[in-house]
């Protein structure tokens, strides 16, 4: 799952572009191990829980005009942009639950119908 979301001020690149337009993917155990592994991240700096979160959103956080989001341009997003990518994040995990507990009442009924057997003519 993911969403879309515009940054009210955005990111300000090395060569001076604003890029606001962004897409957010849900958290999954890849996204850790793909922390896990990365070599551009130091993993002494992963025992700080501010910057592991920092790196979590990174690794999720795709924004036009920007190959690949560091931590510390997480660190660095205005209150604003923080606001509206805390918005996106509840938005993903409210979907996810939604998604998952449609799931599981789908699955439930399979289940009910399974025991009661076929219906009599």
């Amino acid at each position: 799952m993911q969403v879309t979301g515009t940054f009210p001020e955005g990111i300000i690149t090395e060569d001076g572009r604003i890029c606001r337009e962004f897409t957010l993917q849900e958290q999954t155990f890849r996204t850790r191990l793909e922390i896990a592994f990365d070599p551009d991240i130091d993993a002494e700096l992963l025992t700080d829980p501010v910057y592991d979160a920092a790196c979590l959103m990174a690794k999720r956080l795709q924004v036009e005009g920007i190959d690949k989001v560091t931590p510390e341009q997480v660190l660095d997003l205005s209150a604003e942009d923080s606001s509206e990518l805390i918005s996106k994040t509840m938005f993903l995990e409210t979907q996810r639950s939604n998604f998952r507990g449609a799931a599981q009442a789908a699955a439930e009924e399979r289940a009910r119908i399974v025991e009661a057997g076929p219906a009599a003519p």
